[in-house]
């Protein structure tokens, strides 16, 4: 299945897990963070293969905002075994 042309990307898991019981969308997560969501019956899985590689995850900062020492050891150090 081809990734649709009108993804919405967000990075709180609660609200996805909102948008998508309040609209017609469908959502992509690791199964343990949906499953009891889908046991409960307030979604459903759809077993589909992904067939696109997903992009790699980042780092969101705060722009303009200057990093600590220990953030940026942070990052180095994330980065590394990334």
């Amino acid at each position: 299945m081809a990734s649709p042309c009108d993804v919405i990307e967000c990075t709180s898991v609660f609200a996805m897990l909102q948008l998508v019981q309040i609209t017609d969308a469908i959502l992509m997560l690791t199964d343990t963070v949906v499953r009891d969501h889908v046991h409960t019956g307030l979604l459903a899985a759809l077993g589909l293969e992904i067939e696109e590689q997903l992009s790699p995850f980042g780092v969101m900062l705060r722009k303009d905002e200057p990093q600590s020492r220990e953030l940026e050891i942070f990052l180095k150090m994330l980065r590394e075994r990334a």
